[in-house]
């Protein structure tokens, strides 16, 4: 599987190279954002899905009522 950081390492030789050049094509433009919104979700992801470990599973199901 891929990760955020997998996407961010492919992508960031074009980036500087794009950022030397002073000019970023459109193409490109677009795959860093896009690439840039992928990775955000998937730290999101990440991060919920530790949260979700974190959870007392235990205490969850007592009733309290």
């Amino acid at each position: 599987t891929s990760s955020a950081d997998d996407f961010r390492a492919t992508l960031e030789p074009l980036h500087a190279e794009a950022h030397q050049k002073g000019a970023i094509p459109g193409p490109l433009h677009q795959e860093l954002i896009l690439t840039g919104y992928y990775c955000a979700l998937s730290d999101a992801i990440q991060g919920c899905l530790q949260r979700a470990r974190d959870i007392d599973w235990r205490k969850w199901d007592l009733a309290y009522f």
